[in-house]
């Protein structure tokens, strides 16, 4: 299997900090979310990861260089030009699909989840697309979906005003080969809010991540160094 990160937002919502350090370095527990999850994909059993980068790009590739992990290779794509989610993985839509089935992760969220579960539960679906979510505590800041009894997306709505559920998007995708070949056209640039409504019925949810959180603002990531020492973050 491959995978792609999508790191390569500005972090402008950590002020200063996502000035000096980009985004996927921050720390939490003395540790790069980064590696969290190239430790995650290695464990997995994914064979190959890139990670697109834009903002403050040559701290990731450094990191990225110094990454030692005999069971993953994995390497920085620079994007001159911010593509957003769907465009970074539009642009690496063939060499995703020619590993078979393939993960998208966001890489400004610290998750516990188990990789390998979720990619056996993906196994086991029938849709296309296994998307997983969390419990959000403010539902009108995230992508919110609404599903039927087994799961499957009947609805997809970024940052709703008036949520139906708050089932939200966990930026975590399992993918089939082409689908989303032919379905990111030029002007999608976020893949939430561009692209994913026009999949539902092809979509189903995996709720068993555990723990999860995105760090992307100064409250949310002084939350999760708490959480780190109180053991809630494996």
């Amino acid at each position: 299997m491959r995978a792609i990160i999508l790191a390569a937002g500005f972090g402008s919502r950590l002020g200063a900090i996502g000035q000096s350090i980009p985004k996927c370095l921050i720390e939490v527990g003395e540790k790069p979310v980064l590696s969290y999850w190239l430790d995650a994909l290695a464990k997995a059993g994914v064979k190959e990861c890139i990670i697109n980068t834009h903002h403050l790009a040559e701290k990731v590739a450094d990191h990225v260089l110094q990454y030692k992990n005999d069971r993953m290779e994995c390497q920085a794509v620079y994007e001159e030009k911010l593509l957003g989610t769907a465009g970074a993985i539009n642009k690496s839509i063939e060499w995703l699909e020619a590993g078979g089935r393939f993960l998208v992760i966001y890489a400004d969220n610290i998750s516990s989840v188990d990789l390998s579960d979720l990619i056996a539960f993906h196994a086991t679906g029938g849709c296309e697309i296994t998307m997983g979510v969390f419990a959000a505590e403010d539902p009108t800041a995230c992508g919110i979906v609404v599903t039927d009894n087994n799961g499957v997306v009947l609805t997809f709505e970024e940052k709703p005003k008036s949520p139906r559920s708050n089932l939200a998007n966990a930026g975590l995708f399992v993918i089939e080969p082409q689908a989303l070949s032919n379905k990111i056209f030029d002007k999608d640039f976020d893949l939430s809010r561009d692209v994913l409504p026009r999949l539902v019925g092809s979509i189903r949810v995996y709720d068993q991540i555990g723990y999860h959180r995105d760090i992307g603002t100064p409250q949310s990531l002084f939350q999760a160094n708490v959480d780190f020492e109180c053991g809630d973050i494996c």
